[in-house]
């Protein structure tokens, strides 16, 4: 940008041609790294981010976090997030309960939803509060979710077709064939 170039010649515009070209090449091998370092962390298991699912905490010094299984006490009940959890998979799973009936349960029970709590900013969860109840389309993406059972994908949100989705293990809340069953009552 501070190079004066004289456009009008023909050696100005190879000129201004050659350094837009380097410069091109310089971003893309900028990019390229920077994808590569999230992927090494994303396959070692470090949390990069987003909203931390329901049942689970943060855990660890930055650069190194990782997410752990939630089993402190919701204030004011004798039960977890990760109970709650397992009380959602057990509704659908063994109960074969649909999705409206396991949130009118946990609304009727006085159970805080995940966005209704989280009121810290360092703790991964939604920054802002949202509704208080339960819904059924929030019980049903927990029961499709993965992470439940041990399995975080990493990626799977890119619109970037050419992007690799990162298949990583995290701490379980329910057993794989408790969440394989709960996939079938939602079929």
């Amino acid at each position: 940008m501070t190079e004066e170039f004289d456009t009008s010649s023909a050696t100005g515009r190879l000129m201004l041609t050659l350094l837009s070209g380097f410069a091109a090449h310089e971003r893309d091998v900028i990019r390229e790294r920077s994808v590569a370092g999230t992927n090494r962390k994303a396959e070692a298991g470090v949390w990069l981010g987003g909203v931390v699912p329901y049942g689970y905490i943060k855990e660890g010094a930055k650069g190194q976090l990782r997410i752990a299984v939630n089993e402190a006490p919701i204030p004011g009940l004798d039960l977890s997030e990760a109970d709650v959890v397992r009380t959602i998979y057990r509704m659908s799973a063994a109960d074969k309960h649909p999705c409206q009936r396991i949130a009118d349960y946990l609304n009727r029970i006085g159970i805080p939803c995940g966005s209704a709590q989280n009121t810290k900013v360092e703790d991964g969860k939604r920054r802002r509060r949202t509704a208080r109840l339960w819904r059924p389309s929030h019980i049903r993406n927990m029961i499709v979710n993965r992470t439940y059972m041990g399995e975080h994908l990493y990626g799977k949100r890119t619109k970037n077709r050419g992007r690799k989705v990162i298949a990583r293990a995290v701490p379980s809340i329910v057993s794989e064939q408790e969440w394989l069953k709960a996939q079938e009552v939602l079929r």
